[in-house]
C-alpha cells in the first residue's frame, strides 16, 4: 500500500513537472511570438515610410521638371510674342 502510494506521488509529481515544462514553453513561446510581431510591425513601418519618401521625391522632382519647362516656354512664348508687340 506504501508503495503503492509512493508510486503514485512519483507519477503525480512527474505529471506536475511536465505541465510546469509546457507552461513555460507556452509563455516563451507567446513572448517570442510578440517579440517578432513588434519587430516586423517596426520594419513595415520604416518599409512604409521610406516608399512614401521616395514617392515624395519623385513627385517632387517632376513638379520641378514641369515648372520649369512651364517657365522656359512661357518665357520663349513671351519673347516671341512681346517683341512684334
Amino acid at each position: 500500500m506504501v508503495e503503492s502510494n509512493c508510486s503514485m506521488v512519483t507519477q503525480l509529481a512527474y505529471e506536475l513537472e511536465v505541465l510546469r515544462a509546457k507552461r513555460a514553453n507556452a509563455k516563451q513561446r507567446r513572448e517570442e511570438t510578440a517579440k517578432a510581431l513588434a519587430e516586423a510591425n517596426t520594419r513595415m513601418e520604416a518599409i512604409i515610410k521610406q516608399r512614401v519618401t521616395d514617392s515624395l521625391d519623385k513627385a517632387i522632382a517632376w513638379e520641378k521638371k514641369a515648372t520649369k519647362t512651364k517657365r522656359d516656354y512661357g518665357d520663349i512664348y513671351k519673347d516671341l510674342y512681346s517683341s512684334k508687340a
